[in-house]
């Protein structure tokens, strides 16, 4: 369903960083996540920039040579949400940091995470050079939230968004293209 998380699973059988792309009638129709930790799992926001109804397969590639490590078994289908509230319903059985949307961004992205216990919360951005351009920090209930970061007052760039939330910690990397 657009707009909901999808757990992108593979055998980690390697020590660099992998690509994760998907495919439509053998051709490329997404780049999904690129230079990713190969940890075997990918939690990924599906865009609605995705035709529904069309069969996609997802493929992750070495990032060192390009090989293919792991493919979907079978062909799946993405549609349309019937309530934007089922997407993320529900209390999430564990902490996730799910990669923003849109990326890369202009001026605007959607962070969403997930909180299996009520808590403190911190999300914090920083510039390529680790200085700290945003901080938000407050106490919130068990559930999947999403934050809005506006970067219409920063100049084009890579940043890292850091969630802190008991003891997770999880940082990922988006580009604002201006």
């Amino acid at each position: 369903i657009i707009g909901s998380a999808y757990e992108i699973t593979w055998d980690d059988n390697l020590d660099g960083n992998v690509e994760i792309y998907m495919y439509k009638g053998g051709e490329l129709a997404l780049i999904i996540s690129t230079n990713t930790a190969s940890d075997g799992t990918f939690t990924w926001l599906i865009p609605s920039s995705l035709e529904p109804g069309n069969d996609y397969i997802i493929r992750v590639v070495s990032s060192e040579n390009s090989s293919i490590l792991d493919e979907s078994d079978d062909f799946f289908t993405i549609s349309n949400p019937t309530d934007v509230e089922v997407m993320f319903s529900g209390i999430p059985d564990t902490y996730q940091l799910m990669q923003n949307y849109p990326n890369p961004f202009n001026p605007s992205t959607t962070i969403y995470y997930a909180l299996p216990e009520a808590g403190s919360v911190e999300l914090v951005i920083y510039d390529v050079l680790g200085n700290e351009v945003m901080k938000y920090s407050e106490n919130q209930e068990a559930r999947y939230h999403k934050f809005e970061f506006d970067g219409a007052n920063l100049p084009s760039g890579i940043y890292f968004y850091l969630l802190r939330a008991g003891d997770f910690i999880e940082t990922k990397k988006m580009v604002l293209l201006k």
